[in-house]
């Protein structure tokens, strides 16, 4: 075989790897300028859905956690996969939302996998916040610095994950100096928030480079943006980021439960 042989094998690589998943995924992929936040009662969250969720609820509740609500969203109705439904609840530290996302995705086969992943967030007075949840989705964003967000995809008890979180928010705290500021303390006043941060987010990717504005009430990604996504998201990147994932949230897990309790809550 010859080295042009090898070049055009090397080429048509390229364009199956890479060429072809960049165009595909700027041209499906849109993100609302708003989120689809719709209250209902737990009973309206269809199954497996309902009793997934209502696992995962029911024992934060029964740890002194506080049940705000449940609503359909942020993904748009009728979409087939993304997350369908959340849960919003107050931690006992009256710091901390956590959240309990029902989630779908479309497996090769063609059919619904359902799943549930666990969040917890802390904002703090210098404009900070602490996130720390179960989620095995590789996320490209790009961050602010003083948003610090930690995944622990192996770690699927939701009381075990919220000692993790109380000493990465006592750790952070004392390293900026900043006070933990009171969550929404009403579902209305959680999914204000959601319905507000969803937008700032956007602009910020958007300010990055990698989603500009699809008409008044959408984005979709930027050329820059499906690159990136590709590259992250695509073979063998998401591979390689998910076994460094796994890696490094088995040794910061190890450490943390290292550490004295928090004193407070």
């Amino acid at each position: 075989m010859n080295l042009y042989r090898l070049l055009e094998i090397a080429a048509i690589l390229l364009v199956i790897l890479y060429v072809l998943p960049i165009v595909q995924l700027r041209a499906q992929l849109r993100s609302p300028g708003t989120p689809h936040l719709l209250p209902i009662a737990r009973e309206q969250v269809t199954q497996p859905l309902g009793n997934l969720m209502g696992r995962q609820v029911d024992t934060l509740v029964n740890a002194g956690f506080t049940l705000l609500g449940f609503a359909e969203g942020p993904s748009q109705p009728g979409t087939p996969s993304g997350v369908l439904y959340i849960a919003e609840l107050l931690a006992p530290d009256r710091h901390t939302a956590a959240l309990v996302y029902g989630k779908c995705v479309t497996v090769a086969s063609g059919e619904p996998e359902f799943s549930v992943d666990v969040e917890y967030a802390t904002h703090f007075s210098n404009k900070g916040e602490v996130d720390t949840n179960t989620s095995r989705i590789l996320g490209f964003f790009i961050r602010s610095p003083r948003k610090l967000v930690f995944s622990f995809p192996d770690e699927r008890d939701p009381l075990a994950l919220y000692q993790l979180h109380r000493r990465l928010i006592d750790r952070h705290g004392k390293r900026w100096q900043s006070r933990a500021e009171d969550p929404p303390a009403t579902f209305d006043e959680a999914l204000t928030r959601l319905r507000t941060m969803w937008p700032q987010e956007m602009e910020r990717q958007a300010a990055m480079g990698l989603y500009r504005r699809a008409g008044t009430s959408a984005y979709r990604l930027t050329w820059y943006g499906a690159i990136r996504g590709v590259v992250m998201l695509g073979t063998p990147g998401k591979q390689i980021r998910t076994a460094l994932l796994r890696m490094r949230a088995s040794r910061l897990a190890a450490e943390l439960r290292a550490r004295p309790e928090p004193a407070d809550g």
